[in-house]
């Protein structure tokens, strides 16, 4: 596998890393009582949240992937 490839997946890894972080830390803050949420509406935040940061995990992975190349040369 291409180094290209490598850094590509581990970045979006790392977006579905952060989207689980985000969806536990809102259970957690409900749980708390930090959130009144009902479950539909945090499960509709969550998701809405998770796809955000997949949208940008995945904008961004390019100029990662740019940035790669460029110092490989």
């Amino acid at each position: 596998m291409s180094l290209e490839r490598k850094v590509g997946r581990v970045v979006l890894d790392l977006g579905d890393l952060v989207k689980g972080d985000v969806t536990q830390a809102l259970t957690r803050a409900k749980a708390e009582g930090l959130l009144s949420l009902t479950d539909a509406e945090l499960r509709s935040l969550s998701q809405l949240l998770g796809a955000t940061v997949d949208a940008s995990f995945r904008n961004g992975v390019d100029g990662v992937l740019r940035a790669v190349k460029g110092v490989q040369g």
